[in-house]
Formats: structure tokens, sequence, C-alpha cells
């Protein structure tokens, strides 16, 4: 029955708050018979309202879902139940209960007045297995035991226990696509809760546990939890004063697994212990969404956790709240703002968001006008992290600042900075970000955690030391150590025990040291490590009448032994110098020497004496003491010195080197951009940049830990040889170095180049490479060849190693020409083959490493089968070979005359067997001018090359990609993801870009006799020029490219990518405001709309063309420009009387340049979508919308040609004409240079159909 009452006959006083975007935080106060309620706000926690509704005095709140409050009124024979809107006061009674059960979990399955479904009333028994089921409408209540149906659930599920005996019930029910699940209590499995036949239900196990954290002694907040038909698990860990960790889960129901979320930007989760958990959609996703907002009953503040951060933040205090809350609810009423004002928000919030990108996070490329050597002299000056900085800065910089090679940091240069303290947290990518703690998030560095056996991922840091990490991976309960700076990895070897339920962690020294002792600590027992001798002391009994808490705090390792800091302020330590067993001692007489209610505790070891630091709640207080081991007493310190302490996770001192840190506190926290600090001296709270710290914005990661950046200094390369560093190959680098062998007035000598700085080269002396050819460098490798009177001495040969791997001798008599290298000699994953091609013979030479001899094939017969198998007819004496061969995919490829594709594979023992692929290759039109033909292998894919080209000039560049499921190729227009190289000596290669947008999709190569690079880019189809490489002789003919064998790991690649479409990003937003998919921001300009259009009439030509270009509004008020209406517009001098630089890029996208003022001042056009028809094209239509060239202009037309079709285009008026050619003839395509004497005359052309 449903009952009403009107807002008139109540008071403001009995009435909830208005609607908002977020529910309110309703807690109820029971504090001097009052029986009010308190709404607060966290939209704006200053807002509070206190209410006195009636309906909530006499009655129990069950549950509030859906904007309802379902309340409980207990009589002597019967539970009344009803539903209660305070929003619009609807009261609807429900049947009464009549049997004497105690409520606990509720569910509604939607709001009582929805008209898409039926209501149902779930009601869980808290003390038995019984369920209350009610649809709305129903004259009574069903009761359904489920006992029965748990018990046959927990044995399919592996558990043989009884129920009863364990008092198992069915807890945090949700509902979800039309049914009720819940879990377990015992078992700890999912299960689904359906309906069955007439007011029956059903309990049916989902076949699948639910994600569990670790034993532990902490709070656990379970809730399960539905948003938009998915199915969510949330677990918190905490103290009731602190939170330890929040693990965010989803259900796969394709699957039936449970996956951990690591983002979800468009939702925002509210949770309380009193009540079911439930979901809003974020209004602004990038600064809102992703959040997790909980509270406890006895805190004035609300958490709020980043689910993809993982940090913690907390909001601004509550006032007016009483000292006696019996508990707090979140209540989101019923009437809730429209999709469109979210969609709203959004786009306003966007805006907003895009706009503060473009003006503050911008990083453009510095145009300065300094040499680059004079960055270089800059660069070697710097200091380690302000080098990091400037690397990071300018892509002009890291040319002439090369990277870090950490393995030999002794030339490097530590200032005070570099050598400070630093704050590292780890993302969920595996991504470490170190943060210094004067200069806060503005200077931040990171790096990636590189891959290593197992499972990597969700790793935990758990404590720090000399500058190694001590990381837990949660997946697989192992361990590793890691140290950031010089990226080496030790595993930590586990003894009797896993460390999935493990507290806390501390090792005395380095993890290389032999004195290394680990010491951990699950719920039973401390698990003491040496780490050389993998002996592990199980001392249980320790803690037998121990009733100390330690709450995650890690220890404290100080003379010889390990100290323990309870949550209660009790000392303890674990004794190392005993001569048979570590022992444990508790000092139960030594108390707290703090006697105020602390949050927080740390131990910390400075200048030999061990300090406790004690914290009050929201940075109230901070008091420090020293623990005297004499008197056995605390004494309180008033001021540290010349000492800072970094207190968290792992906490130690350090002595200050940077004026102005000194006798401070740095906790593991930020406000704004900037780490919090505790000063002695104000005995306040502060940052670097602000003199007072707003607890209520302060944030907290969780997933942290202070780190020293103690570097050791490596044993120097050079140490032990001859000093000579001519016998020493130059650092790896990104991308290869360019090799010259010189080889002139008997120097003997080699010249390496990088590109990535021509300035830089290096000048080596291998004895190696002397006296011997070198036929190829493939994978990091010289193959060798040194030719004696009967034979060929052959050997592969690694610079970086000086591995020498010696070959069977060559005893035939033939030249070698190309060679190919399937692999690595010393890859693991495969076995390399090794194939030389005889130069003048058709001759294939094959070993496999590991043979005894090499095996000879001669291809002529096959080839010439193959090449009849596509009518190919060869003369008697005509001279056929095999050239430009690449191994890919497990096979060779190799072209042969009249340009067809021939695969090579293994045939039976040690034989080799032709399969022509294609009919012809892709080749360029018959010239004059000098070609230049590779086949490319990279990722599995086959690439050809052409380019066409003079003695010093290049003609066309044209990349080809093979496609095997299609046997043909096809032309590549972009290849962003990597870098091309060729040479006029050994075999091209390919590399995986670092900056896809800046470096990708570029060929680099190089002619005989140029002392320079040639760099093409793909996409643009534009050609630059490296700078002059020095030190190189006029006549350098054998250039070639050689990567080493140590390259940079993917994880790495992964993590420059980033920052580099990150500073690419800002430096689009700095400059650009429109794309292709159009403009969707408006400028902030207020002007009004008729002065805009008056400045337009105003403008010239192509100024008017800029005016309509910078923003929507402009672009209202000044129509587009009508070209066949010249006598109309307005022209200067630099509009129309000086030409214009044209070109056209793959998307047929014209850009005009303007001689003088260059490409500041470029204007662009697309080029239409054109079909021609009739006329010379015989009633065919012709689309024109792709891979046009420029071939000439005249009088503002081009004449422009495709792959089949050639036309007039005349960009000022946008109109097309047939050209004489009509489709494109062999003359034409064979044509090198093209004219026409005047304006095309109109006459004689037959109209376009503009598509």
């Amino acid at each position: 029955m449903e009952l009403g009452n009107t807002k008139e006959s109540r008071t403001k006083q009995q009435c909830v708050p208005p609607s908002q975007q977020y529910p309110w935080l309703l807690y109820f106060n029971h504090e001097l018979d009052e029986n009010n309620q308190i709404f607060c706000s966290i939209l704006d926690p200053t807002i509070t309202y206190t209410r006195n509704i009636p309906e909530l005095e006499a009655a129990t709140l069950l549950t509030i879902q859906h904007g309802w409050f379902l309340l409980e009124n207990c009589t002597s024979n019967a539970n009344k139940l009803y539903l209660w809107n305070p929003c619009s006061l609807r009261k609807i009674e429900l049947p009464h209960l009549t049997c004497d059960v105690d409520i606990g979990d509720c569910i509604l399955s939607s709001s009582p007045i929805a008209t898409d479904q039926v209501c149902d009333i779930f009601l869980f028994s808290s003390h038995t297995t019984s369920i209350f089921y009610n649809q709305l409408g129903d004259d009574q209540w069903t009761e359904v035991d489920y006992r029965e149906d748990l018990e046959m659930a927990s044995s399919m599920m592996g558990e043989k226990v009884s129920l009863v005996r364990y008092n198992s019930y069915l807890t945090n029910p949700i509902y979800c696509n039309g049914c009720v699940y819940a879990e377990s209590s015992f078992g700890r499995f999912l299960v689904v809760i359906e309906k069955h036949g007439h007011r029956g239900l059903k309990i049916n196990p989902a076949l699948v546990l639910m994600p569990t954290l670790p034993p532990t002694r902490f709070v656990r907040l379970s809730r399960l939890l539905e948003s938009n038909n998915e199915l969510f698990r949330i677990e918190i860990l905490h103290t009731y004063v602190k939170v330890i960790s929040v693990d965010v889960y989803k259900f796969e129901f394709s699957l039936s697994v449970w996956e951990e979320v690591k983002s979800i930007k468009d939702r925002v989760f509210f949770i309380s212990h009193a009540d079911s958990a439930f979901a809003c959609q974020a209004s602004n996703p990038e600064t809102e969404g992703g959040r997790i907002y909980f509270a406890f009953r006895n805190k004035i503040f609300v958490y709020i956790y980043n689910i993809e951060d993982k940090s913690l933040t907390f909001s601004q205090q509550f006032p007016n709240l009483p000292d006696l809350r019996s508990y707090s609810m979140w209540f989101l009423p019923d009437i809730r703002i429209t999709t469109n004002i979210l969609e709203q928000d959004k786009g306003k919030w966007k805006t907003k968001e895009k706009e503060s990108t473009c003006n503050g996070d911008a990083i453009t490329t510095t145009e300065s006008a300094l040499s680059l050597d004079v960055f270089g002299v800059i660069a070697k000056h710097l200091s380690v992290f302000d080098y990091l900085s400037f690397r990071a800065t300018d892509k002009l910089f890291r040319l002439t600042a090369p990277p870090i090679q950490w393995n030999d940091i002794s030339k490097l240069r530590f200032d005070d900075h570099s050598l400070c303290p630093l704050l590292v947290s780890l993302n969920k990518y595996n991504v470490f970000e170190f943060v210094h703690p004067k200069h806060g998030l503005k200077y931040k560095y990171t790096i990636k955690l590189p891959k290593v056996r197992g499972n990597a991922n969700d790793c935990e840091i758990c404590y720090s030391k000399d500058g190694w990490l001590l990381l837990a991976m949660n997946k697989n309960y192992s361990a590793l150590f890691f140290n950031p700076f010089t990226k080496k990895v030790m595993p930590f070897q586990k003894g009797l025990h896993d460390i999935k339920s493990s507290e806390c962690f501390g090792f005395s020294q380095c993890p290389t040291s032999y004195k290394c002792v680990i010491v951990d600590f699950d719920l039973e027992c401390p698990h003491i490590t040496l780490i050389n001798e993998d002996t592990w002391f199980d001392s249980s009994y320790f803690f037998k009448y121990s009733h100390s808490s330690l709450n995650n705090k890690n220890p404290t390792f100080h003379n010889g032994s390990f100290y323990f800091l309870s949550n209660k302020g009790m000392l303890g330590v674990i004794n190392l110098r005993e001569e048979n067993f570590p022992s444990w001692k508790e000092f139960k007489d030594l108390q707290s020497p703090c006697t105020k209610y602390s949050i927080n505790n740390f131990l910390v070891e400075c200048n030999g004496n061990l300090l406790s630091v004690f914290e009050g709640p929201l940075g109230k207080w901070v008091q420090v003491f020293k623990f005297n081991e004499n008197t056995m007493t605390w004494t309180k310190v008033e001021s540290l010195g010349n000492y800072m302490l970094f207190v968290g996770k792992t906490s130690f001192s350090a002595v200050t080197n940077i004026q102005g840190m000194e006798n401070k506190i740095y906790f593991p926290r930020f406000y704004d951009q900037s780490i919090v600090f505790y000063s002695l001296e104000t005995q306040k709270f502060h940052t670097f940049e602000n003199e007072v710290v707003n607890f209520e914005r302060v944030s907290e990661p969780l997933n942290y830990s202070w780190i020293e950046p103690r570097m050791r200094r490596q044993r120097d390369l050079m140490e032990g040889n001859t000093g000579e560093k001519q016998q020493y190959l130059p650092p790896p680098q990104q991308y290869p170095w360019l090799l010259y062998l010189n080889n002139e007035k008997g120097e003997k000598n080699q010249i390496f180049c990088s590109i990535l700085d021509p300035t830089v080269t290096c000048t080596t002396s291998f004895a190696e490479l002397g006296d011997v050819n070198q036929l190829t460098a493939q994978h990091g490798w010289f193959l060798l060849e040194n030719r004696i009177s009967n034979a060929h001495e052959i050997f592969l040969w690694n610079p970086c190693s000086l591995q020498k791997f010696e070959l069977p001798h060559l005893t035939c008599d033939v030249d070698i020409g190309d060679c190919i290298l399937s692999s690595s000699p010393t890859a693991t994953d495969q076995v390399c083959d090794i194939f030389l091609f005889s130069s003048n013979t058709t001759s294939i030479f094959y070993y496999q490493l590991g043979d005894d001899q090499w095996t000879e094939t001669d291809y002529r017969e096959d080839l010439v089968m193959a090449m009849k198998s596509k009518n190919v007819t060869l003369a008697a004496r005509c001279k056929i070979y095999l050239t430009n061969p690449i191994y890919c995919n497990g096979c060779l490829y190799a072209e042969s005359i009249g340009c067809y594709l021939v695969e090579i594979e293994k045939y039976g023992y040690r034989g080799l067997k032709i399969n022509p692929m294609v009919d012809l290759m892709p080749r360029l039109a018959p010239t004059r001018y000098h070609h230049i033909r590779q086949l490319l292998g990279s990722n599995n894919e086959l690439f050809r090359i052409e380019i066409l080209h003079t003695l010093d000039k290049v003609i066309s560049v044209v990349v080809y990609k093979f496609e095997f499921s299609l046997s043909m190729w096809r032309k590549v227009k972009s290849i962003k993801d990597r870098m091309l190289f060729i040479s006029n000596v050994g075999s091209p290669f390919a590399c995986q870009a670092i900056n896809p947008e800046t470096e990708g999709s570029r060929i680099c190569f190089t002619l005989a006799n140029s002392n320079f690079v040639y760099i093409y880019n793909i996409e643009e189809k534009s050609l630059m020029f490296s700078q002059p490489l020095p030190n190189l002789p006029e006549m350098s003919s054998s250039l070639m490219w050689f990567m080493p064998d140590i390259r940079m790991r993917a994880d790495i690649f992964r993590e420059e990518r980033r920052k580099a479409k990150t500073r690419e990003k800002g430096s689009i937003c700095g400059t650009i405001n429109l794309n292709e998919k159009g403009d969707t921001t408006t400028g902030e300009f207020y002007l009004p709309f008729d002065m805009v259009g008056m400045i337009a009439k105003h403008l010239y030509g192509f100024d008017y063309l800029h005016f309509r270009a910078t923003d929507k509004l402009f672009r209202l008020a000044a129509p587009p420009v009508q070209w066949n209406a010249m006598s109309m517009l307005r022209f200067d001098d630099h509009s129309v009387l000086c030409p214009f630089l044209v070109f056209i890029d793959m998307d047929n996208v014209f850009t005009f340049v303007h001689l003088k003022l260059g490409l500041k001042y470029k204007y662009s056009i697309k080029l239409p979508e054109v079909i021609f028809l009739g006329g010379n094209a015989n009633g065919r239509q012709y689309l024109i919308n792709s891979d046009c060239e420029i071939c000439y202009s005249k009088d503002g037309w081009l004449l422009l040609t495709t792959k089949n079709y050639s036309f007039f285009f005349n960009p000022f008026t946008k109109k097309a004409l047939h050209s004489i050619f009509g489709p494109i003839t062999i003359r034409l395509r064979s044509a090198r240079c093209v004219g026409f004497s005047s304006c095309p005359n109109n006459s004689l052309q037959q109209k376009p159909y503009f598509s």
C-alpha cells in the first residue's frame, strides 16, 4: 500500500537537502538523544545540512538504494517494513515479517517506481541461512533456507566441511544482470541466486573463487558492486586509522575469472561500512573518474583512492559533526542529473583541460641559435639529474648529449642534488618514478622495470637499502632485488616459505654483500635469511607471548640488530649477534615516549642513534625522541642539526648537502606538485613552494619508498689492457653506427660515426679488421674472410664481447658476394645459418653453426625451371644470378633475372630449393639514372626499397611491402614504428623507432663519396641531410651500418615512446587549433560578432585565410573565399604577386609556402575527390583520390598524375580538367620531364564531375 505526504506540511529541517551530482554522506547522530541526521557534501565539504526527519526517529534504517530508504519497525509479534522516498515523501508499506529474525544485508533490484522492471526485495538473515523474498505487490514474504544449496555448492568447489559448524552464510549480496550475486563467508567463492519455480530461489556456484588478499592482522572491508551490468569487488585493508591497501577486481562473465582493474575513468565508487556499495557516472572522467570514496566512523573526512595512480587523498574535514556518530551511509536521491547535463559537463571539462594542457604543459622544440658544439660543452658540465633533464628538454639537446652508460659512471658528475635521497613510486605499468624532495613533481624521472623471469606484473615496493629495492610480485608470491641506477636484478632466494603473508621486510646491507641478512615477518613468525648461505631460521616461538603489533612497520638495522617499533610505540629487537641463532627481545619495561594519540610512528637510525618519530592526526603535531641504550630511556629531540629524516615504508637519515633542507622530516606525501616536510624549527608542515600545508589537499602514494642513490663506481673497461682506446668499440647507442673502413696509406683503421650526433666520431684500430675482407656485418657480428693460396679462412667476430667463431675453410676457388646470417651466433632460441652467394657462379654455400663443412648448392637448374614456370625464356649462355638475398620468416628471399622474387628454402639433407613467388618485382620506370635496389626483412615482414639517383643527387625513393597472403607487392605510405638503414656495402636492416612521430618512417642511406647521410621521410616524401661527418677521407666508398649486439630493451623503447608522445602532444597543442576532424573548441575571444566581421573585411587574401583558420567564431563572421569572384578580394604584395612553393603529401593535401615567410605562415588545402567521365576514358569512371604527383605548373594550374590517370587542377578555383593524356599511358609514366605552353583550354576539356 502506498501512502503520501506533502512537502508543504513539513518544515525545512524535516526535508532532505537539494540534489547534487554525487551522493550525500549521511551521518546519524545519537548524542544526547537528538536523533538527527547530518548530510555532508563531497563536492564542497564545508557544506553540511543538519536535519531531523520524523520517519527516521522511530524506525531502523536497513539500507538506502535507488534513492529509497528501507525502514523497519519492530513490534512484539512482527517486523513492519516499508519503503520511503525522502525527496517525494512517498511511502510504500510492505507485508509484515512475522518470524523472529535479525535482518542483515538487504537488496532492492530497482527503484519501486521504475516502469521498465519490477522491484524485487531480498532480506538476508544475519544469523541464519534464510533469505526473505518479496516482489513488490505480493501479499507476503517468501522464506528460503539456502543451507543445503550452499553445502552442495561448497562440495562442488572442493569444500568438504560442515557449514553449520563454521557458521557460514552468504554475505555482500548485489543485484546484477537479473540475478543476485553473493559470496560465501566460508570458502570465499562466488554464488548466483536465481528465481526458481513459484517464489523459490536457487543457489548456484559460479565455480570461481573470490579474489583475496594474503592473510593479515589488518581489518578488511570487502564489497561486491554492480555498475552498468558489470560486477566489481573492492577490498580495503586498513587499521581504522590508516589505509594499507586498496584492490579492485572485475568479474569477466565470459571467462568466469576475476581480473584486476587498473583504470576505469568513467565511474566513481562509494563504499561505507553500514550499507551496500554503488557507483555513479563521473562528470569529469579525467579529474574525478576512477576514484573510490569511503569513510570510517571515527573520521571526519572521506578517503579518496585513485585506482589508476594507486594514490590516496583526503577530503576536507566536515564541520558540525558530533563526537558520537553511530554510522554513516551514502545517499543519492532518486532525482539525478540527466545524461545531457553530464555530457555538457564532460565537454566543458575536456575543453578546459585541453586549454590548460596547451598553455601549461606543452614542450616545444627549442629554436636556439647556439651551435651544437656549445650545447655539447654545456652538457659535459652538468650533473647527472641535470643532465637527464637537459636531454629530456629538446631533441637538439639529445643529439648533443648521448644517453648515460650507467655501467661506467666514473665519468659522470654528481652534485649535491644528485646524491640526495629520492622518493620512488611504482605504477601499474611497472614504471618507477623518482621525485626529488626539493623539486617535487616538476623534475621527476622515470625508468621501466626490466623483464624478468616469472610474472613481474603487480609488483610492490617492500624496502630499500643502499640503492637497492626489494620488490614483491603479488601474483606468484615471489620477490626480487632491483637496483634502478645500474638496472641490475637479483632473485630473492625463497627458503621454507613464500612471501604471500609477509607484512614487513628489512635487510642489513646491499644484497650483493656476503654479509647481507634479510628478515621478513608473516602472521606467525619472523624468517631470517643469510643471502649467500640460503639458511633460514624459523623463530616463531619468539612471539609466543608477545602482543606487539607491527602493523606494516619495517625494521631499522642498527648496531648489527633489527629494531622494531610497534603501533603502540613499544620497542623490540632481533639480535643477530648471538652465537647459536638470532633471538627476539621486547623491551616491556620501556614505555612509549609519546603520550598523545598518534596515527603514525617511525623508527630511524641517525648518526649512530635510534630516533622515533610520532605524528598526530592531520598534521597537528610531530614529536621526535632519541633512545638511550645505556639508561633504556627516551629523550625528546628539539633539533636534528645538519641531518634530515626520511620516513615512510623505508625510513633513514642523511646528512644535508643542500642548503635549506636540514633539520626537517620528509614524508611521502604531495601537496600540489611538492613533497611535504615537517620543520622542527617552525614546528609546522611545509613544502618548498608553500609556507603552510592544507592537509585536506594532501595525497599519498601507496606503492612507494625512499631510496638512497648510492652509485658504486664500476671497474674501468680499459683496466688490464694496453690503454689504447683504439682497441675498444664505442658505447652502444639507440641507432646503428655508420662504419667507414679506412685502408688508405696503410692506416688500417675504422671510423664510427653517430647519426644521433654527427659531430661524434670514434676512430678505432681493430687488429681483427686489419688484413681481412669484411664480407658483412649482421646481428652485431662481423663475417670476415682471409684468402690463402688454396682456401678461404672464414670466421665470425663480435667487436663488443671480442668473441670469435672459426668456421670451416672454404676450399673451392670462388669470389664471395652477398652473405646472410639468419640470426646471432649466440642466440638461444634458434640456430644460426650462414649463406654465402658466389658473385661469379650460380652457387650458394650453406653452413649451419656446428657443422664440420660447407654445403655447396648449384641453383641454375632450379632457377631455369622456376623461370620457365613463369613463361620466361632464357638464352643458352645467359648469365643468371640471385641478388639481394634477405632472411625472413625462416626462408631466404632473393631476386632473379627479370626482377622475379624467388624463395630459397631448405630441402632434404643440407639441400636448398628455389621456388618462384611473384611474376614481377616492383620497379621504377626505365631511366639513365643509377638504381639502388634492396630487399629488407623486419618483424617478419618483407620490404623492397628502390632509390633512383645520380652521383650527387637523389631523384626518387619508393618503398614496397610484400603481402604474403595475396602474393603481391603494395606501395608503403607510412611505417612509423621503424627506421630503415641502407648502404652500398652490407645488407640493409631495420630498427625500432624510439620516437615514431619524429624519427619513424625514415630511410637512412649513403651514397659513395658522400660525407653525410640522406634521410628520406616515407610519409611526407621529403629528403633531408645529416650534418657532415667529420674525420672522413674525401673518397669514402666503403660505408656500412653496424649495430652492436647490445641493444635497447623493449621496455625502454616503450618508455621513450611514451615520453616522446607526451612531448609531441604538448607541442601540437601549443601551435595547432584545428584538426582534420573539425574544430571542437572555441577561443576565448570576447569581441562582438559585428566587430569581428568588420575586421575580416579589411584583411588581405592570405591574412584573411589565416584569420578564418584561427577560431570558430572568426569562421562564422568571415565567409569562405569565393575564388571565382576574385574582384571582391583584396590582395597585397605578399598574397598574389609573389610565387609560392607548393607540395602535396600522401593524403593529397597541398601546402603553400611563401618564399619570405617560410613554413611559419603556410596554407594548406585538400584535393577534392574528382570523377572523370567519358572521353579518353571510353566511358569508364576514374576516381582521382590518392597518390598524386605534381609534374608541372603554369598560370596557376598544376598538371597532376596518379597511378592510372593525369589531369589539370587549379588550387585557387578548385577546378579540375582532363589532360590531353586522359588515362595514363606508358609514354607519360616513363616521362621525366613534362610541360605545357599556356593555361589549359577549357573548350577542349570535358566537364568533370565532383563527388
